[in-house]
């Protein structure tokens, strides 16, 4: 473990979202390191082992996340703390040429997505692109880059829950042309905090506030539900502040200005969102009567719906192909498909599953605004080797499931118009 500060805490996030030793890293070292290419997009050193035309379109989403986050926290006063104001991003084209680069360094990713890593022999934020769907990229990129970003503009100090927090707040986010929309209430997460609200075993708020990062990473490692009711909480927590009122908003910002100068976390709480003398108890337990009041209020997002059910039924059509079956006409010809052989996935953030089971009849349809229910809409495409295409008109935005090959090889994005 690094002695310094700063790179310590990045080294316990890492450690804590794999729990894999230092033999796992080294039983690596015969691979080949892939060999890395860069160039300078407008906000990043841009390093990766594929055609540059490939990674070009990455970089360029990243330049608009970080305009975001700029935007977002300009009443923070940032400077970046770095002699350069471009950070490195690695794109890897595959998961093994992601893990064996980073074995080299000495860091263990097996079973991760991505990661922002700093440390004496590498720093910089780094994912795949391949053999996984393309928003599943995207996502980790804009989760991942508020940490680069917020460990070089607000401070390598923030509590673990803020930096989480913020952190799944731009996961969540969808471009549309230059806009970011970031007001998409998550349904698997909003789903799972109203059921832990009523259930009446939610983390309290004094005890998420001050949690450090390694009681964060025990629970990461030992207990999965906590682990998820801890990054789902902190989310909602973050969405509270930030949509809730002006004077919130405020309030939050003056927080994250003093814990990014080290400001211990419960005081500079206390002086941020405190009008009177309060206790750090009495406050956190004011405000979570509010938190709890406004989540409980909130409704789930369609968009953050439509796109995971997307991601299933793209997993469908590619099994349709890969059997060598005829592609269907119709969402409901796919609906009928799926369920003939009880097709399910699921999939594992933080240690906790999440099911997709084809029998479940809201995979293949969407509430509109006007309240009335609509179904998804497949388009066959003239293309044989290019599965159909999946939309949701009447949507603000309207996710569109589309395909494209990348070397040869068939990708899928939900894109948003």
């Amino acid at each position: 473990m690094l002695e310094n500060k700063h790179h310590k805490l990045i080294w316990l996030w890492i450690g804590v979202m794999l729990g894999l030793s230092c033999a796992q890293v080294q039983a690596q070292s015969h691979d080949r390191i892939p060999t890395l290419r860069k160039f300078n997009s407008t906000r990043y050193t841009v390093h990766t082992d594929m055609n540059i035309r490939h990674v070009q379109p990455f970089a360029k989403h990243m330049d608009k996340v970080f305009n975001e986050y700029k935007r977002r926290f300009e009443k923070l006063n940032l400077k970046s703390r770095n002699t350069s104001e471009q950070m490195n991003l690695y794109l890897f084209e595959t998961q093994k040429g992601y893990e064996i680069f980073l074995a080299s360094k000495g860091i263990p990713a097996q079973n991760t997505g991505g990661m922002f890593v700093v440390n004496p022999r590498v720093n910089g934020l780094f994912t795949y692109i391949k053999d996984r769907p393309v928003r599943q990229t995207l996502s980790t990129l804009q989760h991942e880059g508020f940490h680069q970003f917020a460990f070089s503009h607000i401070g390598p100090t923030l509590p673990i829950w803020i930096n989480e927090g913020i952190a799944q707040f731009f996961e969540d986010g969808v471009l549309v042309g230059n806009r970011f929309h970031l007001d998409i209430a998550n349904a698997k997460r909003l789903i799972q905090i109203k059921d832990a609200i009523a259930k009446n075993r939610t983390i309290p708020f004094a005890n998420l506030i001050a949690m450090t990062d390694k009681q964060w990473s025990e629970n990461v490692q030992n207990t999965p539900a906590m682990a998820a009711l801890q990054y789902d909480q902190s989310w909602s927590m973050v969405y509270f502040l930030i949509n809730s009122n002006d004077k919130l908003l405020n309030a939050f910002n003056q927080y994250l200005i003093a814990v990014g100068k080290g400001v211990d976390s419960e005081v500079a709480f206390v002086n941020s969102f405190s009008l009177k003398s309060n206790s750090f108890a009495q406050l956190t337990a004011d405000f979570e009567k509010a938190w709890a009041r406004f989540t409980e209020d909130l409704q789930p997002n369609t968009i953050s719906q439509v796109t995971d059910n997307m991601n299933f039924l793209a997993h469908g059509l590619m099994w349709i192909r890969k059997a060598n079956r005829p592609a269907p006409k119709s969402i409901q010809e796919l609906r009928s498909i799926l369920q003939r052989v009880n097709y399910r996935i699921s999939r594992t953030v933080h240690g906790v599953e999440t099911h997709f089971n084809a029998e479940d009849e809201s995979l293949y349809r969407y509430e509109l605004p006007n309240g009335s229910i609509a179904f998804l809409n497949l388009m066959p495409t003239n293309n044989d080797a290019i599965p159909p295409t999946i939309s949701a008109s009447g949507l603000k935005p309207a996710p569109h499931l589309v395909w494209y090959k990348m070397d040869g090889d068939l990708m899928y994005d939900v894109t948003y118009k």
